[in-house]
């Protein structure tokens, strides 16, 4: 608009008439033409997507507008022709890797959530979801591996030691010698770092299992590979990261 302004300020707006008025005009008309094919916003961008748009941020927005709008089937056909092109962006695989769990495709979530255990942003919660998968299948010791990785990139001397309870947890959640490692993991853990007050929960699930009674058995029977690992956030809306 300022350009415009001051080009009819010095060469009048007749010639600025001539100049852009056939320019608006093809503007217009192919404004009018590609919203007759966006008669809604998903239209919008289903229309990019199909027209093999380069960019991969119609792709990114094509997925969260199908995310909110819970269409996971259209999502899974989307993920599995772009598969190639999971490690360009981490929304993209994050998203494609919540759909396959949610479908419970686990080789293809594996295969997904092994790049993100790599990003610089989504590393602790994509690693760890990944390892216990591996542990679930069977493949111990690649998950065991996925957790010594964690435990090897954290700083926090107190968090080391309770990802080191959490990996015996999940391998043996119900053999009462490792229960007992996990819960001196555990009790180091708050040693060196007191703010990890969470820690204190996994212990007391842990002796409700160790000692069950009457008063603890519906705690002591419950899953104790299951429980959230603090600071660690619930992957809501993975559109967002």
């Amino acid at each position: 608009a300022a350009l415009v302004y001051w080009l009819a300020k010095r060469f009048g707006t007749k010639l600025i008439g001539i100049v852009f008025l056939p320019l608006l005009l093809l503007g217009a008309a192919a404004t009018w033409d590609r919203n007759h094919d966006w008669s809604d916003e998903m239209t919008l961008f289903e229309t990019e997507y199909a027209r093999g748009d380069p960019h991969f941020v119609t792709l990114r927005v094509l997925i969260s507008a199908l995310w909110r709008d819970n269409q996971k089937a259209r999502i899974l056909e989307i993920c599995e022709v772009n598969k190639h092109r999971f490690p360009d962006s981490s929304i993209f695989t994050n998203t494609c890797a919540s759909v396959y769990m949610g479908l419970n495709r686990r080789n293809d979530a594996i295969f997904a959530l092994e790049y993100l255990a790599e990003d610089d942003k989504m590393w602790l919660r994509s690693g760890l979801t990944l390892a216990r998968l591996l542990i679930q299948d069977g493949r111990k010791q690649e998950g065991a591996d996925r957790y010594a990785y964690i435990i090897n990139r954290l700083e926090d001397p107190g968090k080391k030691e309770f990802f080191k309870g959490h990996l015996y947890l999940q391998l043996y959640p119900q053999s009462r010698k490792y229960l007992e490692i996990a819960k001196q993991h555990m009790q180091k853990a708050i040693a060196l770092n007191p703010e990890l007050t969470e820690s204190e929960e996994f212990i007391r699930r842990i002796d409700a299992a160790l000692n069950p009674t009457d008063e603890n058995l519906q705690e002591a029977t419950k899953p104790l590979q299951d429980m959230d690992v603090p600071g660690v956030k619930a992957n809501a809306d993975p559109t967002k990261g």
